[in-house]
């Protein structure tokens, strides 16, 4: 199973790394985690649930860095 979680964390990087925006690198985090967790238990289950709350947690954990770097910048045109 830890080939599965291996794929799937380097290919959600190779899609982030080929968009323009924060697109999936939440859900790269958590098949990390995953990852980590197939090492220590042979569960599905567990290793599913590790990648959800990773991913979840990250999700959450990057939005006011995300709000912080985000700009905002707003230039009135002749039709304002």
């Amino acid at each position: 199973m830890a080939l599965v979680w291996m794929i799937a964390f380097l290919g959600l990087l190779l899609v982030e790394f080929l968009t323009v925006g924060l697109v999936c690198i939440w859900f790269a985090l958590g098949a990390l985690g995953a990852l980590i967790t197939s090492f220590i238990t042979e569960s599905i289950l567990v290793q599913m649930i590790v990648c959800v709350v990773v991913s979840i947690i990250s999700l959450i954990a990057a939005k006011p860095l995300v709000k912080k770097f985000k700009v905002n910048k707003f230039e009135p045109t002749n039709t304002d």
